[in-house]
């Protein structure tokens, strides 16, 4: 084992990242005009956003979602950032106001995923509260309640 450490230290990193102007820095560095910073901030953005501490930090920081969203539809302006930028908002989208932000910035589609999962749960729901009504009335029926 090489490491041993208590894996509440990055919990404490994470903390102090979402404390500092670290996400919103890193969020201009994506409108560089330096192909390098481009990437070391979307590749930088892209580990932040696996944290669940940091996801609502990413989104709510201001024009962060807005340029995302921009690097992402603008593939052949640079492929590999187009690439990151995209997982970068589909981590996001484990944040619900994130979805807000957003659908907020044009970004729709996480929003049209959200409300389609939403309603194939009703569907579900409701599927099984009529199999349960099913099942109940055969019972009453073949099964009579002796008095």
């Amino acid at each position: 084992m090489f490491f041993n450490y208590d894996i509440s230290f990055l919990h404490d990193i994470q903390d102090i990242i979402g404390k500092t102007k670290a996400i919103a820095r890193t969020a201009k560095l994506l409108s560089s005009n330096s192909t390098d910073e481009r990437h070391a901030a979307i590749s930088f953005l892209l580990e932040l956003s696996k944290s669940q501490l940091l996801l609502e930090n990413i989104g709510s920081t201001p024009g962060s979602i807005l340029i995302l969203t921009t690097m992402k539809i603008n593939s052949s302006d640079d492929p590999i950032s187009a690439e990151k930028a995209g997982a970068v908002l589909k981590n996001l989208e484990k944040c619900p106001k994130n979805i807000k932000y957003m659908a907020e910035s044009g970004y729709l589609e996480p929003l049209q995923s959200h409300l389609v999962e939403g309603e194939m749960q009703s569907i579900r729901k409701a599927y099984f509260a009529s199999m349960v009504v099913v099942i109940f009335t055969s019972l009453v029926l073949f099964n009579p309640p002796s008095f």
